[in-house]
């Protein structure tokens, strides 16, 4: 009985962290602080006045399960470190992601689409371990580790990369497929331990770094 209890107990917590984006918290400027959000939720950002996430504003919160910020343009660096709760981001109109901006997110999955960032800051994405899926059509920078050691990540298309950092993608294990058919340079170790890459269409490439493919057993 003691044990039942505790069963129905912990699938009434996963159910509360798994706050609805159909029907967000919305906050009206300023922006609020972390601390005021202390129970599972969405939020959403009011936007048209909150512009900015400064850095480190949300940083290890456990409770902000979403966010909605069409208003937002620039996302600074470890923004939404640790939040490890967060489940969907909306980002409409971002352009910048800083550095370590949604290290350790590791409740993020799909949808992760930033159709107008054009700089993904160092290490942006790091131990992102269940995202399976990102767009990022107009991103021309990919910072060294920004998607290190993100083992779910399984196809990649960078239509307007011209260069992939250092350590941008290692140890991304489920990563079968990759495409950048502007990318002229590729960084050390950049695809480092993809051990299930199959698929590579780099057409304009003119550099590739020291071990950039290196333990990519299965490339073709």
């Amino acid at each position: 009985m003691t044990m039942l209890i505790a069963i129905i107990f912990a699938m009434s917590m996963s159910a509360k962290l798994k706050a609805d984006c159909n029907s967000p918290t919305f906050y009206p400027p300023p922006l609020p602080l972390s601390a005021s959000i202390n129970t599972p939720q969405c939020i959403e950002l009011d936007p048209s006045t909150i512009t900015n996430i400064p850095a480190d504003h949300f940083n290890g919160n456990a409770n902000i399960t979403g966010v909605i910020a069409k208003g937002v343009l620039t996302i600074g660096d470890r923004a939404f470190n640790y939040c490890r709760s967060l489940e969907s981001i909306d980002f409409l109109n971002a352009t910048d992601i800083g550095i370590a901006a949604f290290v350790n997110c590791s409740s993020l999955v799909n949808g992760v689409s930033f159709p107008l960032v054009k700089t993904i800051g160092n290490g942006a994405f790091i131990n992102c371990v269940n995202l399976e899926s990102v767009s990022f059509p107009l991103a021309e920078n990919i910072g060294d580790y920004a998607f290190f050691a993100c083992s779910s990540l399984e196809s990649v298309s960078f239509p307007s990369a011209t260069s992939i950092g250092d350590y941008a993608f290692p140890g991304c294990s489920s990563l079968e497929s990759v495409s950048f058919p502007l990318a002229e340079a590729i960084g050390t170790y950049a695809f480092y331990g993809c051990s299930s890459l199959v698929n590579v269409s780099l057409p304009s490439v003119e550099t590739i770094e020291t071990n950039a493919f290196q333990n990519c057993i299965k490339k073709a």
